[in-house]
């Protein structure tokens, strides 16, 4: 629910930067900043700034659950603004053209551009809808590597402001390990790059190329979660989901384009970097990765425990009272992390972490 008053609220997911866990938050538009707290105060709250000055949020490039927004206070840092009318101002006082407070009379002067910007919403919506069973169908027909140059543009992208890393034995330990994996799912060998960013993030982009970020490994408490989380990511390969995500990515800024203007367009290479570092993919999607990935673990005698470790620490840093999980079950379109580490802990896998000690303590100083 929103109002003309100066301090309008609404809800949003917030994205730390720090790890992959969303956080559930009520943001509130100030005339100098936009704040941001915690929906549930008794889970763990974000590990970023909460106050975001105007003069520091951008909006980026809005994705199919909502429109995104980052701060200079912390770059790694999105937040997802479902509504509408919530985005729609906070956009406006980011860029300056909103008057100050929203005073009387706001409804009144901007009541005809509020209508068309909900209107083109709403075909905007309608539209993404139509174009993800299309492109899902799209990326099935296409080679494995298909889209690999401007995945690899968007690694180099990443590498200027994070170096890649380039421990040999760890990287040779990681490649062997995810080569295991993708042979067990009929994949030819990825392109891994391990790079020093502190998220506790991996992601798959077109191509066969696997990114894992430093802060997974220094956040894993095992070889055998690392090996969890490259099959998840292999699996989203399997399936062509990074891909289908580009293509995706790429029809819909061209309807930006057309609806607001080139300049509202960034290039493949910015598209594909903002799959790595804000890929969401739907509670199907992710259910039938971690069957496959799970699937992976069985073939290669891996154990899944590692898997159902990692989701249960995410689980805890998305604690939701238990009056409301049946809403948020509803509501969201990604599954929660306890019932996906329970996935992993049911499942009959192999004993193995896929890394001996000597191999584990290599990748653990693979960036240095």
């Amino acid at each position: 629910m929103t109002s003309t008053s100066p301090e309008t609220t609404g809800s949003a997911v917030l994205y730390d930067g720090a790890s992959a866990a969303r956080h559930r938050v009520i943001v509130t538009i100030r005339a100098d900043r936009l704040s941001l707290a915690p929906s549930d105060e008794r889970a763990a709250g974000p590990d970023c700034p909460l106050s975001w000055p105007w003069s520091g949020v951008h909006t980026l490039d809005p994705r199919s659950d909502g429109h995104v927004f980052s701060t200079d206070r912390a770059p790694d840092a999105r937040l997802i603004v479902a509504d509408a009318a919530i985005a729609t101002a906070i956009q406006a006082w980011a860029t300056g053209d909103s008057p100050a407070g929203h005073g009387p009379g706001f409804w009144t002067r901007h009541r005809r551009a509020v209508i068309a910007i909900g209107a083109t919403a709403m075909a905007f919506l309608l539209i993404t809808l139509l174009i993800k069973p299309i492109t899902e169908g799209v990326a099935a027909l296409l080679p494995e590597d298909a889209g690999a140059a401007v995945a690899d543009q968007a690694i180099q992208t990443l590498a200027e402001e994070h170096r890649i890393c380039t421990g040999d034995d760890g990287l040779i330990a990681l490649r062997s390990l995810t080569n295991r994996l993708a042979g067990a799912a009929g994949l030819a060998p990825p392109v891994l790059t391990v790079l020093d960013l502190g998220m506790a993030n991996a992601g798959a982009l077109p191509g066969r190329r696997i990114v894992v970020m430093r802060g997974l490994i220094d956040d894993a408490e095992s070889a055998a979660e690392i090996s969890a989380v490259l099959a998840h990511e292999l699996a989203h390969v399997v399936h062509r989901d990074p891909l289908a995500g580009w293509i995706r990515g790429d029809v819909i800024n061209l309807l930006t384009s057309a609806i607001f203007g080139a300049s509202a367009v960034g290039d493949a290479g910015q598209a594909v970097t903002a799959l790595l570092l804000d890929a969401s993919y739907t509670r199907e999607q992710e259910a039938r990765a971690d069957a496959t990935a799970i699937d992976m673990l069985r073939r290669t005698g891996l154990t899944a425990d590692g898997g159902a470790r990692f989701f249960q620490r995410l689980a805890k840093q998305e604690a939701v009272p238990a009056t409301l999980r049946p809403v948020v079950r509803l509501l969201t379109t990604h599954p929660g992390s306890a019932e996906r580490a329970d996935r992993f802990a049911a499942a009959a896998t192999g004993v193995e972490s896929g890394l001996t000690e000597a191999e584990w303590a290599a990748v653990r100083a693979v960036c240095g």
